[in-house]
């Protein structure tokens, strides 16, 4: 299982690539997609068919269909189906989809601090220093030993920073396994 993690704005479309292996025993006629659901086969959306004997596609997840989704994980599908009629199993592709807060403001960034899976609330989460940035992209190194004492699975980092006027930012959030 192959996860991806989308951040952004949702004026982008994403673009996905799948590969099906072994579905090149004849030559591939069809190709489609679906998204979260299975529709059965031949009722995804369409795919054209590039090379017929290696059975992969690349497309676009449209903005609008991005648009019409909620933050959260989803799965793309894609599957081909050959001269005889016969479809592949699906190929999955799991991802993250994440819409990143609006700007909360300007000003110098006077701390942060950060949690894992639960957020034990706004001040409460493991310090970080960050006094005297101007951008919220640094590097935050996370001591080894809390990582490796976490079960193994999806877990989600979130992040947050307040500024000089003790103002808090929404908490960013990111999966990772």
């Amino acid at each position: 299982m192959n996860t991806h993690f989308l951040r952004t704005p949702l004026s982008a479309a994403a673009a996905l690539s799948l590969s099906l292996a072994g579905a090149n025993a004849a030559l591939v006629t069809e190709m489609e997609y679906f998204v979260d659901a299975d529709p059965g086969q031949g009722n995804g959306v369409s795919i054209p068919v590039v090379d017929t004997e290696e059975a992969s596609a690349s497309f676009e997840l449209s903005a609008a269909l991005l648009e019409s989704m909620t933050d959260g994980m989803h799965m793309v599908g894609c599957r081909a189906m050959d001269e005889e009629g016969d479809w592949s199993t699906s190929e999955r592709v799991f991802f993250l989809l994440y819409t990143p807060p609006e700007n909360l403001g300007t000003g110098e960034i006077a701390g942060g601090e950060y949690f894992i899976d639960t957020d034990p609330g706004v001040g409460n989460g493991v310090a970080i220093a960050l006094s005297g940035i101007q951008d919220a992209s640094t590097v935050v190194t996370i001591p080894p030993g809390t990582l490796s004492a976490l079960d193994s699975g999806f877990h989600l980092l979130g992040v947050r920073a307040r500024n000089a006027e003790n103002d808090w930012s929404a908490a960013e959030r990111f999966g990772f396994f």
